[in-house]
């Protein structure tokens, strides 16, 4: 099967975010969209910021945001991190630590205060 095989059918395209009201997104992309969800993980609720770009994908004669533009700075395979627009983060390694801002939190529950080490 060929996804998307007509020419005028709409298309997944890239966006830059340029509000967000309400908890709707509106994005100026190929197509400028207004009032549009949000899909995230469940128990995950986010909201891009301005200028951020996100995926839309066409659904149900409109386009619905299926997450922004990943910059993995620093990550290893396999690792996870959550940040906010205002620097909070938290990352989980592959060693088994978790790192809370610049709080390490070691395998066996050591709390180790200080910059974080890769």
């Amino acid at each position: 099967m060929i996804l998307f095989e007509r020419n005028d059918q709409p298309r997944p395209q890239l966006a830059e975010v340029t509000g967000v009201r309400e908890g709707l997104l509106c994005t100026m992309g190929q197509d400028s969209t207004e009032g549009m969800p949000l899909f995230a993980p469940a128990g995950v609720a986010w909201l891009p910021a301005e200028g951020e770009q996100v995926l839309l994908l066409p659904f149900e004669g409109a386009y619905l945001c299926a997450g922004a533009l990943c910059k993995p700075q620093g990550l290893a395979p396999g690792e996870l991190t959550l940040k906010s627009a205002g620097g909070a983060s938290i990352r989980l390694k592959n060693n088994g630590e978790v790192v809370i801002n610049t709080l390490r939190i070691t395998l066996d529950g050591q709390l180790i205060n200080g910059k974080e080490s890769d």
